[in-house]
């Protein structure tokens, strides 16, 4: 990798340090007397392909900015390192701004004609004009049926009419969503300037990505203020972010297990 940086870059590496990444490729930062870039190294092409589609989308939404792509091969991709600061009023301020304007970039149908990476969940992006059938059938049962958990496939069945009623009442153009915005995929550099990493994009209901930014917490109550500002949300949007915060919860279950699969069940049940 090192010789790989130097030919790209022209320069001699004088650093290398691992740093901190998912859990679906390992994360290398490698420096010169000049700049400093971080390769991803992923297990699977397919992983390497979906992350280079869903930067590209989110550069051409003229919303977020996003690490620029210096190189890339089968297996890992070099991106400029971003240096983070400390997120202050206005940086949250900006980030609820592009997130509104990420989120006016509209589709005819949901999904997208290739599929996406959500951890290690192959979404499968088939396009459609049914959001209700979209959510439930590439997204919610695909993962009960991976989890394989009699109780959770059971009460999963009990709730579908209800989820399906809910997820009916959408009424929205599909837009571009980041797809697992938690905290950690957003950085804040040094000027300010939110970037977002680490995509897992389709064409959807805005609402998913607010969700997730609740999930896990890491985001200040001013960017979702200022988005409700530009962007109010329609009627009934809190029971259905129950339900878009139960397909990341699905997802950590069929990843880790262990509590994942009980906090589940609680969250199908409170539906």
């Amino acid at each position: 990798m090192q010789q790989w940086v130097e030919d790209t870059l022209h320069e001699n590496v004088i650093e290398v340090l691992p740093w901190a990444g998912g859990d679906t490729a390992t994360h290398t930062t490698y420096a010169t007397e000049t700049q400093t870039v971080l390769i991803k190294t992923y297990t699977q092409s397919q992983l390497v392909e979906a992350e280079l589609l869903g930067l590209d989308l989110i550069r051409q939404s003229n919303s977020f900015s996003i690490p620029k792509v210096l190189a890339f091969t089968e297996h890992a991709i070099m991106q400029e390192f971003i240096e983070s600061g400390q997120p202050l009023e206005v940086y949250w301020r900006r980030f609820g701004l592009q997130l509104h304007k990420m989120h006016q970039n509209q589709s005819p149908t949901f999904g997208l004609e290739h599929s996406t990476y959500c951890g290690h969940f192959c979404q499968d992006n088939t396009p459609n004009s049914n959001w209700a059938d979209f959510f439930m059938e590439l997204r919610l049962q695909p993962l009960i049926d991976k989890i394989n958990q009699s109780a959770l496939t059971h009460l999963f069945t009990e709730k579908k009419a209800l989820i399906r009623q809910q997820l009916s009442q959408v009424k929205e153009a599909p837009c571009l969503v980041h797809g697992d915005l938690w905290g950690g995929n957003h950085i804040c550099d040094t000027s300010q300037k939110p970037y977002l990493i680490d995509p897992a994009v389709y064409y959807g209901h805005r609402e998913t990505d607010l969700a997730m930014m609740k999930l896990f917490g890491g985001f200040h109550a001013t960017a979702f203020q200022v988005y409700q500002e530009q962007y109010p949300l329609e009627e009934g949007w809190q029971q259905r972010e129950k339900i878009y915060q139960l397909y990341h919860i699905l997802n950590h279950a069929y990843a880790f297990a262990g509590h994942y699969i009980e906090n589940a069940m609680h969250r199908l049940s409170s539906l």
